[in-house]
């Protein structure tokens, strides 16, 4: 079986590893970056929703996946 590199683009936000090695068919499970001020939605790529968990299946060398953030936003009750 063939391993992949794959490299996170956190787009600014925080996480405890750049990249990871998975290996085609096998079980995998993506990091959650933080970033101050927005919520983490999604690993991208190519216009792709990656899940966060599954089996890998994507025949992709040197992938990068990329962050997708949606701004935090607060309701102040008065």
């Amino acid at each position: 079986p063939k391993t992949y590199n794959i490299t996170y683009n956190t787009k600014g936000g925080s996480i405890n590893n750049s990249s990871f090695s998975v290996v085609y068919g096998d079980v995998y499970s993506l990091e959650t970056p933080i970033l101050k001020g927005y919520v983490f939605k999604n690993w991208i790529y190519n216009n792709e929703i990656i899940p966060m968990t599954g089996v890998w299946s994507y025949d992709l060398d040197n992938m990068v996946i990329i962050a997708e953030w949606e701004e935090e936003i607060w309701t102040v009750f008065y």
